[in-house]
């Protein structure tokens, strides 16, 4: 088991509250996975590369529902968006 100082609990909780907003839902990549129905491999290529944004929490990460959200929005292939703002 690791154990922290209290000024490291209160910087890494500190940390969390800056990179999430409170009560927002924080999935795992096995859950991400799941949902997009990939690989979790796949998922953690993903968050190295940058294209999806997750936090490191212990020996894992954490990926919240807004990020995953923003991250599907910007792999949308949806021609009839691009139709509408050449028009």
């Amino acid at each position: 088991m690791i154990s922290y100082d209290i000024d490291d609990t209160d910087i890494m909780l500190r940390n969390l509250e800056v990179a999430f907003m409170p009560g927002e839902e924080l999935l795992t990549v096995e859950e991400v996975a799941k949902e997009l129905r990939i690989n979790a491999k796949t998922v953690r290529q993903y968050i190295a590369s940058g294209e999806l944004v997750a936090i490191v929490v212990g020996k894992g990460y954490k990926i919240s529902r807004g990020d995953l959200e923003d991250f599907k929005r910007r792999r949308r292939t949806d021609r009839r968006r691009q139709v509408d703002k050449d028009s």
